[in-house]
């Protein structure tokens, strides 16, 4: 899928730093195009797919259940009650169609190698030892952001949509549903398609058309409000941001992969541990002791320290053993 047709005299092409020898060559019919609308129109299109596609599964889902489509229609929160999971699967089905697969047609319009366009390649051990124990780092500094964002006002009828959204998450994770089965489709597939699809697609496209800078943040702005959670836009924004600097610094978008995988999966298993009781909530707008944040920072500073040195030396091996193969 990913064998690149032999870069031509005045091809477009995509320099890579993780691959100086090998050029992405920009020769799908979307190459060319401007590649700030291609990232915007791509952000649209995800999200109206996903909600339609997940929305439309989740029904299904609950039909197979023999949940009668009048029933749904005229007592939908009992329904949801009852039937979480299966919201959740449609949910993952949706995130799975809606946007990873969304992904590799996208890269493939734009390259003959949209695997190495997406950034799907192997990843450093270390560097993900770095990037994680990074996450944790900056937990503390996001969850203050989270209750300063708390502060701004919102309308009444987001409040309460997010209310009701939290409190049917809390709800399914606090049941008898099998752990593993909320691991994946809360943690492994939102992970792996969102990160493919931010971290991937629109990340390199951003990056194209508006510069390393602006495209990490602009990237991490639109991954927070993609949720649709506006009383939590900041944080998610956030830690938006640091996927985004991930997937540059490592060159894999497989490390932004795993942190969100962490990052979810945590939630997860905590909800699970303590049976709910508006957990997700607390934990996500506490407030928070400032030397905690504090002491994340330094710590958060010297994991990214650490990562950026650790580029530098894998950079510099393959430069050598390149130039050595020459």
């Amino acid at each position: 899928m990913d064998n690149a047709s032999p870069i031509r005299p005045g091809m477009s092409v995509l320099e890579d730093r993780f691959e100086p020898e090998a050029p992405i060559p920009l020769d799908g019919p979307a190459g060319r195009r401007g590649p700030v609308w291609m990232a915007a129109a791509a952000l649209v299109a995800a999200l109206a797919a996903y909600m339609l596609i997940g929305n439309i599964a989740a029904l299904v889902f609950m039909m197979l259940r023999g949940v009668p489509l009048e029933t749904m229609l005229t007592d939908l929160p009992a329904v949801l009650e009852r039937h979480g999971d299966a919201l959740l699967g449609g949910n993952a089905v949706g995130l799975v169609l809606g946007l990873g697969v969304l992904s590799l047609v996208l890269a493939r319009l734009h390259s003959s190698r949209p695997l190495a366009y997406l950034r799907l390649r192997s990843a450093d051990v270390r560097g993900a030892v770095l990037a994680t124990v990074g996450l944790f780092a900056i937990l503390p500094l996001v969850l203050w952001t989270a209750s300063l964002n708390e502060l701004v006002p919102l309308p009444r009828f987001l409040r309460d949509l997010e209310r009701e959204q939290m409190a049917l998450l809390e709800q399914v994770l606090s049941g008898e549903g099998n752990m593993l089965w909320h691991l994946l489709v809360i943690a492994a597939v939102p992970a792996l398609c969102e990160e493919v699809f931010f971290r991937g697609f629109v990340q390199r496209n951003l990056e194209r058309g508006l510069g390393l800078v602006a495209g990490i943040v602009v990237t991490g702005a639109a991954f927070g409000f993609f949720h649709l959670r506006f009383s939590q836009a900041v944080p998610l924004a956030m830690i938006g941001i640091y996927l985004a600097y991930l997937a540059w610094q490592t060159g894999s978008v497989w490390i932004p992969v795993l942190i969100h995988f962490v990052n979810n999966g945590a939630m997860v298993m905590l909800a699970a541990r303590t049976n709910g009781e508006g957990m997700l909530g607390e934990v996500e707008s506490g407030a928070v002791a400032w030397y905690l944040v504090a002491i994340g920072i330094v710590i958060f500073a010297a994991c990214m320290y650490a990562l950026r040195q650790r580029s530098r030396q894998l950079l510099r091996n393959r430069r050598a053993s390149l130039a050595r193969a020459a």
